[in-house]
């Protein structure tokens, strides 16, 4: 799966037991879909369909890796992908493509972190409607 050429810039992950260049997602692949599916993320959690939610966070993680890797799967992704670094290769993603997730957000945006649950959607206006036990993170995408 690993790539001979040059790559694109982005940060090391390892996945699989391969250490991986995940680049960031570009204006076009954010045009041409992923930012809805991020937004399709965000109202899976928001509806307490985190199972859901990972599904469709790996076909965005899987879509920012094909730029060095193009002969990789959404397959192979969720192969690769596992609890320990799911949530790394997510904030990779968001934080190179100009994004944050929520809980990134607050807790750079605050001079301590927030110790409560979020409500796992994008507009930060909505106040959460229960609190909800820590799960994937959402994107912040206006």
């Amino acid at each position: 799966m690993k790539s001979e050429r040059k790559l694109i810039p982005g940060a090391e992950i390892e996945m699989g037991g391969e250490t991986y260049i995940l680049p960031p997602l570009t204006l076009g692949q954010l045009r041409a879909g992923m930012r809805d599916k991020m937004r399709e993320n965000d109202k899976l959690i928001e509806e307490g369909k985190f199972w859901e939610a990972l599904d469709v966070k790996n076909v965005i993680i899987g879509t920012a890796l094909r730029r060095n890797y193009p002969d990789i799967t959404d397959e192979d992704v969720s192969g690769m992908l596992d609890l320990r670094n799911y949530d790394r290769a997510w904030e990779i993603v968001l934080g190179g493509s100009g994004l944050r997730s929520q809980a990134s957000r607050e807790a750079m945006d605050s001079p301590t972190p927030n110790p409560t649950p979020l409500n796992g959607i994008s507009d930060p206006s909505t106040e959460p409607s229960q609190e909800l036990t820590p799960g994937p993170t959402t994107t912040s995408i206006n």
